[in-house]
């Protein structure tokens, strides 16, 4: 059974449409919790008139995403509840690493277009401004950008000569009202046999990239990347992004006791690395290991596009915000400039 949070801001229609899913049977899921980034919302009356719980969290200043405060207020209301997927039912804000690192691929939308065509708001006008035979609906998964995540599902509706916006607009929602809850049966019915769902819609790829730090993340990334290589057929690539060894060239001079140091500890990663290695290729698994020097990001995405890497998996802190004002954040950088899927696996307690 799915435990799902809902978040939207306005009427709920899509929303509606899961609900009645569920109280049909069509659905095996329970709605955990829903959430609105508006105060009068229809959807919180909707979800309050069947018994649910329904929480509002003020979004701040931001017209196009939340406070940072606000978006982990929101993941701490989705934990609490138990959530396990989240669908997004007319959320008009973008998603951001808090909630993305939380649930990863496991946030979905249903927007009015037939994607990669029209993202953005009020796109049946945008339809109908570009003059196309055709528009529709796409279920698909969140990622950072606007309407960018991989695509799950989709339903073309017919532009007619006489549609007005208004018209179309609600055509469109006749397919998703349908499309929206029968997506979500499907992923219900893959999590109990088993299967990783979101896994089932993903491009076949050759490698998975796995940036290694040695830190209390490593384990559990790796544990996951292994899992997605044997599903995907993947091969691994183990990259360890450090300091140049002080013979290199370009190392600045120091005292000898520091550049005997970093040396000591370079050798130590590379024989760590080796061992990683050892142990993931005596799964059955095929596995390369680099150990390359330079900007952490810059690295990361470099390998990323030499290997043709399909996919990064990686670990987050869970550092503050502070931190990440001050310092930045590794995980954020590479999932801004990175052109493949990057899922995110916190570190072992951080919330």
């Amino acid at each position: 059974m799915l435990k799902l949070g809902v978040l939207g801001s306005g009427n709920g229609s899509n929303f509606h449409a899961i609900a009645e899913a569920i109280a049909r049977g069509e659905l095996e899921a329970e709605v955990r919790v829903v959430i609105a980034d508006v105060a009068s919302a229809g959807i919180l009356e909707r979800a309050r008139a069947r018994g649910w719980r329904a929480e509002f969290v003020a979004p701040g200043r931001f017209k196009t995403k939340l406070e940072p405060e606000a978006e982990r207020r929101v993941v701490e209301l989705l934990q609490s509840a138990g959530v396990e997927w989240v669908a997004l039912a007319g959320y008009m804000r973008m998603i951001k690493p808090p909630l993305l690192e939380a649930f990863p691929g496991r946030i979905i939308n249903i927007h009015p277009s037939l994607l990669p065509a029209f993202p953005g708001l009020e796109a049946w006008r945008q339809a109908l401004a570009a003059g196309v035979p055709e528009t529709g609906c796409t279920v698909h998964y969140v990622d950072a950008g606007m309407d960018t995540g991989e695509i799950i599902a989709q339903r073309a509706v017919p532009v007619l000569p006489w549609d007005t916006p208004e018209t179309l607009h609600a055509r469109i929602q006749v397919a998703e009202h349908s499309l929206y809850p029968e997506v979500l049966a499907r992923l219900a019915r893959e999590e109990k046999s088993g299967e990783i769902p979101w896994l089932t819609y993903a491009h076949p790829m050759k490698t998975i990239l796995v940036p290694i730090d040695f830190s209390d993340t490593t384990a559990p990334v790796l544990a996951q990347a292994q899992i997605l290589a044997r599903a995907l057929g993947s091969g691994l690539v183990l990259l360890k992004v450090a300091e140049p060894e002080p013979d290199f060239v370009g190392f600045e001079p120091g005292p000898q006791t520091v550049r005997v140091a970093v040396a000591r500890d370079f050798r130590a990663e590379h024989a760590r690395l080796d061992e990683l290695k050892t142990e993931t290729a005596a799964t059955g698994l095929a596995v390369t290991a680099l150990h390359v020097q330079g900007p952490i990001v810059e690295k990361i995405l470099e390998q990323a596009a030499e290997h043709d890497a399909g996919m990064i998996v990686m670990g987050s802190h869970g550092h503050g915000a502070l931190y990440e004002l001050l310092v930045g954040s590794v995980t954020q950088g590479v999932m801004k400039g990175a052109k493949s899927p990057v899922l995110v696996v916190p570190a072992v307690g951080k919330k």
